[in-house]
């Protein structure tokens, strides 16, 4: 139902921000104990709503491998995917194109 906590729920199991208070368990871990990178990779999320981060296109789409760099050739695989590429590439600055 609207107003559940489902977003909130997403946004702290990925580590968009920590709980205030109390803390959330993975196979009896911590996340906040979690590597980052580790934690990402094993996390997927479809969501229903958008967001878009401070950053690139490029950015905002590999956003999971910041932590490493994004990969450029994963961003466009991922892109042709979705059948975006074509409307990034027409874009101002393609992926590199500022948004969020």
């Amino acid at each position: 139902p609207s107003g559940g906590g489902k977003t909130t729920l997403v946004k702290l199991l990925l580590r968009l921000y920590d709980p205030l208070s109390g803390c959330i368990l993975v196979d009896g871990h911590d996340i906040r104990s979690l590597r980052l990178e580790s934690l990402l990779r094993n996390v997927a999320v479809v969501s229903q709503d958008i967001s878009l981060f401070s950053g690139t296109v490029a950015e905002n789409i590999g956003y999971r491998d910041l932590v490493r760099g994004v990969d450029l050739e994963r961003v466009r695989l991922a892109a042709k995917t979705a059948n975006a590429d074509e409307f990034i590439s027409s874009l101002p600055q393609g992926y590199e194109t500022y948004i969020g």
